[in-house]
């Protein structure tokens, strides 16, 4: 990611990663509790809190590195007119994930904590692969500029 600190794109990642981790972590104790699924394993309930807490706050180190993407890498890449179908798709899931992940904590009615469950599920599952194929293209795109 040209134009950033050198620090920032493994910063990025980090948090990305951590997402994942303590998402999927979290993830059976979800199904069970909403959804009403035996999962064979699911985080004690200290380890729950604590993981809980971990996902929500590097959730909002997404967002802030987020707004850091926006004012550099997004708009290169909208007036170069590169990867954008994977870029805006990034963009929309990152809110959906943002808007459903306060769902959970907010609404107040049963159902649609459920349906915000489980889109955040779904949506956060759906994330890492289109910004694999984001990060594949947009290497493919710069290798071929530099031809």
């Amino acid at each position: 990611m040209k134009g950033y600190p050198r620090a920032f794109a493994g910063v990025l990642y980090t948090t990305l990663l951590a997402l994942l981790v303590s998402g999927l972590l979290l993830a059976p104790t979800t199904l069970d509790l909403r959804f009403e699924l035996s999962m064979p394993w699911r985080l004690a309930g200290s380890d729950r809190v604590l993981t809980a807490a971990l996902h929500v706050g590097m959730s909002y180190l997404l967002l802030m590195l987020f707004g850091a993407v926006t004012q550099l890498h997004v708009r290169m890449g909208l007036r170069r007119r590169s990867n954008r179908f994977a870029g805006w798709s990034l963009i929309s899931l990152l809110l959906v994930l943002s808007v459903s992940g306060v769902a959970v904590f907010y609404l107040g009615d049963e159902t649609a904590v459920r349906y915000a469950t489980g889109t955040h599920l779904l949506v956060g599952t759906l994330l890492p692969l289109i910004l694999v194929i984001h990060v594949l293209v947009g290497r493919a795109v710069t290798k071929l500029r530099a031809h």
